[in-house]
């Protein structure tokens, strides 16, 4: 058997992992009524081979880590993408109804640029009419 880590799937189970590490090392020999030495020496191989899948184990939890933090990376990216080049202005706001975040079309939709807007109550660029009840939805969806 190799001792080589063979890929990991995405998002496999913890047992599914310890499995692979039992697969990857040889189990080590049984313990027998032999002599204490040999008893010592057979239970010291029985936790040398426990460490041993462990190692492999927490390295292939590493690798579907890594793996699954690249998707994640790819997958904000993506959607930072989709957000900012958005042809409708959108505007994420805070509890409080700043704006954390707003894309190209928003900036251009109000004539002014992320610095200009991030941190500024949301409410500021809404017609005086429109104030209350755009307040009274945003309270809700607090809520």
């Amino acid at each position: 058997m190799s001792n080589q880590p063979e890929a990991p799937a995405p998002n496999r189970s913890p047992q599914a992992l310890r499995q692979q590490a039992e697969d990857q090392l040889q189990p080590p020999p049984l313990l027998s009524s032999a002599p204490t030495l040999e008893q010592r020496q057979l239970e010291f191989q029985s936790q040398q081979h426990e460490l041993q899948v462990r190692q492999v184990e927490l390295t292939l939890q590493n690798e579907e880590l890594q793996l699954s933090n690249s998707e994640l990376k790819r997958a904000r990216d993506r959607y930072q993408q989709l957000y900012d080049l958005a042809p409708v202005g959108y505007f994420s706001l805070d509890q409080g109804g700043h704006i954390t975040e707003v894309n190209a079309a928003g900036q251009a939709l109000l004539g002014l640029g992320r610095e200009q807007l991030l941190g500024r109550r949301f409410l500021l660029f809404v017609d005086e009419g429109s104030r209350t009840s755009l307040a009274a939805l945003l309270k809700r969806l607090i809520q």
